[in-house]
C-alpha cells in the first residue's frame, strides 16, 4: 500500500500523502515509510477518532449525517 501511495503521489505531483492504517502500519510498511522520498503521514485509529471528535461540530451537515453521532457524557478515569 505504501508503494502504491508513493506511485500515486509521484504521478500527481503531491508533496504529501496520508495513510490511514486502522490497526497500525505493518512491519514492511513501517520499513518502506522509513525510506520514503516523499512525505507520508500515518494515522491510526485513535488519531482518526480524536480528529473526528475535535472537528465534528464544524463539519458540514451532509458530512455529519454520515455517520450521525450524538455526544454522550461518561465519568472519566481522572485520578485513577
Amino acid at each position: 500500500m505504501v508503494t502504491q501511495l508513493h506511485g500515486v503521489m509521484t504521478t500527481h505531483g503531491a508533496d504529501q500523502g496520508l495513510l490511514v492504517a486502522w490497526g497500525g502500519p505493518t512491519k514492511p510498511a513501517r520499513s518502506a515509510l522509513k525510506n520514503q522520498h516523499l512525505r507520508v503521514r500515518v494515522r491510526e485509529a485513535p488519531d482518526v477518532v480524536d480528529a473526528t471528535l475535535r472537528t465534528y461540530d464544524r463539519l458540514p451537515e451532509a458530512v455529519r449525517a454520515r455517520p450521525p453521532l450524538r455526544r454522550a457524557w461518561m465519568p472519566g478515569d481522572a485520578g485513577l
